[in-house]
């Protein structure tokens, strides 16, 4: 991972962490209430308390949350996982009915119903309805939570900024003493201070259960947004906010107006946003300069690999016509030894004129195919491409061939006999890779032995299929990709009796 990115295992780690916030808090909340306990129920804050069934929600989905994160790939766990998603769903949206309509369910009443009796609450249906709603959207973000859609976003995660935007809101609504920011008209007595909190923190720990994937992603990568969202979200949310209460604690205790106050405030929001728009650009800056650097040093790399490449080139190039030089000659005083230039020879200087001329052709082979081979590697083999009648093709592959299978007694048979089969393609190349199979296939075929070659159309005669056939030791299924390397032989013992490089 690059250092410019978020580290995906922390943020992994505290998602774990946050779900088990979520489930202590709840847990505290129904402490609270068992025993009684005003301080429990509110989490120390003076304000609303928690009611149980919306402590009970946030253990259901603390839970929930916590079985994916901390078994991943756990069939089971992403079940009970999804159970529990669906349970939270199904508590908001009953409540919300409650609210809606005005009808009591007696939901709350399921747990603690005497203690929560005694108090002055808000009646049907005490949860309130933007606590509801954000238990709907939090359980449907649950059930949805590992589902991603083609174009690679997760509805999950959307769905989860949502239930963060109120809880949000209701939090401003009681840091600027608001109380309609965080109550819902007549159908809510209003969210708790500490279920505003319990919400932010599991909305968030929702948005970021998957941090290397969708929405998230967009905080956690090392690229430019990933940049300008670690650094200006945080700020765009938190810093206006507390600009905005310290604005009014100026105007309470201070006497100042309320339009000195509003100056104020945009003077000192404006000022904070050039800021951080300015150390941001530095630091996309700074990361473009690094990337730029790395594209040079890659470009250089990759002039160097090219000049290394092209001087090994020359070097085959120039070896290659160093070493045909002499080979050729040595073919050239063989047969004029056998012609019987210098004089007559016996019948064992002309078996050993036959071994030396076989040793210099496949020197010279084996010479060629490393020089065709750099070529290849060099991309500079150039084709000429034109009409090839694929018949007349094998026709002359086949008279190359024929003194190889008669020196090794093998059956032939050419099963192509249709002259309108024909294709595109180099001519040249074409017999080269012909040779190159025949050759192989009459290699590693015994003595006796039969090699079939045949050819059909294809694709409505776009494509032709030639097909080369032998009784020989075959290929093991295991070695068919390697017999494409270069350099590489199936057998390498020093007993083998076949030759060649491994570039055919």
């Amino acid at each position: 991972m690059s250092r410019s990115a978020a580290p995906l295992h922390t943020i992994r780690r505290a998602v774990l962490v946050a779900s088990g916030v979520v489930v202590a808090v709840g847990a505290l909340v129904l402490i609270g209430w068992w025993r009684r306990s005003a301080g429990l129920q509110s989490l120390g804050m003076r304000a609303l308390p928690m009611f149980p069934n919306t402590a009970a929600g946030f253990i259901a989905a603390g839970l929930a949350l916590g079985l994916v994160r901390r078994f991943p790939g756990n069939r089971g766990a992403r079940v009970a996982s999804r159970a529990l998603g669906a349970f939270v769903l199904l508590l908001g949206a009953l409540t919300f009915v409650e609210r809606v309509w005005q009808r009591d369910l007696g939901i709350d009443l399921l747990l603690f119903a005497d203690a929560v009796r005694a108090g002055s609450w808000v009646a049907p249906g005490r949860m309130a309805a933007n606590s509801a709603v954000c238990f709907v959207l939090a359980g449907i973000a649950l059930v949805l939570l590992d589902v991603e859609i083609p174009t690679g976003e997760r509805p999950s995660q959307p769905i989860a900024l949502g239930v963060f935007l109120i809880a949000f809101l209701a939090l401003v609504g009681y840091a600027y003493d608001v109380q309609a920011l965080y109550t819902v008209g007549k159908f809510s007595g209003g969210m708790a201070l500490g279920t505003a909190v319990t919400f932010t923190v599991l909305s968030l720990a929702v948005l970021f259960a998957r941090p290397d994937r969708g929405l998230a992603s967009l905080f956690t990568n090392a690229r430019a947004s990933g940049v300008f969202s670690r650094r200006l979200a945080p700020a765009a949310l938190l810093v206006p906010v507390l600009l905005g209460w310290l604005t009014i604690q100026l105007g309470r205790y201070a006497g100042v107006s309320g339009d000195v106050g509003i100056a104020v405030l945009v003077i000192l929001v404006v000022a904070l946003f050039l800021f951080l728009t300015t150390r941001s650009a530095l630091a996309v800056e700074k990361l473009d300069i690094e990337r730029e650097a790395l594209l040079r040093q890659a470009q250089s790399a990759r002039a160097e690999a090219e000049a290394a490449n092209q001087a090994k080139m020359e070097f085959l190039t120039n070896m290659s016509h160093e070493l045909r030089t002499p080979l050729n000659a040595i073919a050239g005083y063989v047969q004029l030894i056998e012609l019987e230039v210098h004089g007559p020879i016996t019948a064992e200087q002309r078996e050993a004129l036959q071994r030396t001329r076989r040793s210099q052709q496949h020197l010279l082979a084996l010479i060629n195919d490393v020089l065709n081979f750099a070529k290849l590697d060099a991309g500079r083999v150039e084709y000429r491409l034109e009409t090839v009648e694929v018949t007349e093709l094998l026709a002359g592959v086949d008279s190359l061939i024929r003194p190889q299978l008669a020196a090794k007694g093998l059956q032939y048979e050419l099963l192509c006999a249709d002259p309108s089969i024909v294709t595109r393609g180099d001519v040249e190349k074409l017999r080269q890779i012909l040779l190159n199979l025949l050759s192989n296939a009459i290699k590693f075929t015994p003595s006796g032995g039969r090699i079939t070659v045949s050819c059909e159309a294809e694709g409505e005669g776009e494509q032709v299929r030639v097909l080369v056939r032998d009784t020989g030791v075959g290929i093991p299924a295991d070695k068919l990709a390697m017999i494409f390397e270069p350099f590489v032989q199936l057998d390498r013992s020093l007993t083998r009796t076949g030759e060649g490089a491994g570039l055919g």
